[in-house]
């Protein structure tokens, strides 16, 4: 399972390479199949599990600016929460990832303009500037907030 889930993921990061390239949808679906599949067939302590989360969340999120579909753009948010979860505050791409899931949740609220989305925008961004000055004391206290919810 874990190989197959590596390859489902190289899969789907090849394909939104290409999606890239040429903007062509047909190519972005297959690269968010690619990352459902990985994301399906991996073991719980897969350790690119965060990274399979994150990527999918950026191809949904590509698929909403395209087909203004909300539900690409809940199930990005739902993504972008489990990839936050599962990275721990010193990795790199922490700052990374909180950004993103804040970016997604701001445009929910555009459209949505339920008051839950810019809260959890603004939770996001506050982690994001204490992650940025390495406040890891703080850090840890905000594990319970907004940007580590798992429900959507």
């Amino acid at each position: 399972a874990e190989e197959l889930a590596g390859m489902n993921y190289s899969l789907g990061s090849a394909l939104y390479t290409q999606f890239e390239d040429n903007d062509d949808l047909e190519i972005l679906n297959n690269s968010i199949a690619s990352f459902q599949r990985a994301l399906q067939s991996a073991p719980d302590d897969h350790s690119m599990l965060p990274g399979m989360h994150y990527r999918y969340a950026i191809s949904l999120r590509a698929s909403f600016d395209r087909r203004h579909v909300l539900q690409d753009l809940d199930n990005a948010i739902s993504s972008f929460r489990a990839a936050a979860a599962m990275t721990p505050h010193e990795h790199p791409m922490k700052t990374t990832i909180i950004q993103s899931l804040a970016n997604a949740t701001h445009e929910r609220f555009q459209v949505s303009r339920q008051r839950e989305d810019i809260d959890d925008t603004i939770e996001s961004l506050r982690l994001v500037a204490l992650l940025a000055r390495g406040s890891k004391r703080v850090c840890e206290q905000s594990v319970s907030n907004v940007p580590y919810r798992t429900d959507a």
